[in-house]
């Protein structure tokens, strides 16, 4: 869900004719922020523009091992 909303930003940023006026309510992910942590501004900065295997390759670098402490973190709560 988070790529998706990513991608849907970098769209908007690409195409939408009055992106500037509503920035700041498409851009507000403090949830996802606080979800994933310091790694979430480094995913966020590569998620612009259309992404070739590579930067796609390396968005995976820092998002496997992300979600793999959450889950771990979450094994303990559940």
């Amino acid at each position: 869900m988070i790529f998706n909303h990513l991608g849907r930003i970098s769209i908007c940023q690409m195409y939408g004719n009055d992106y500037e006026q509503y920035m700041d309510e498409i851009e507000n992910m403090t949830i996802e922020e606080s979800f994933i942590g310091d790694n979430f501004s480094k995913i966020k900065s590569k998620m612009k523009g259309f992404l070739r295997n590579t930067d796609i390759l390396n968005i995976g670098k820092i998002y496997l091992p992300t979600i793999i402490e959450l889950s771990k973190k979450m094994e303990g709560k559940l």
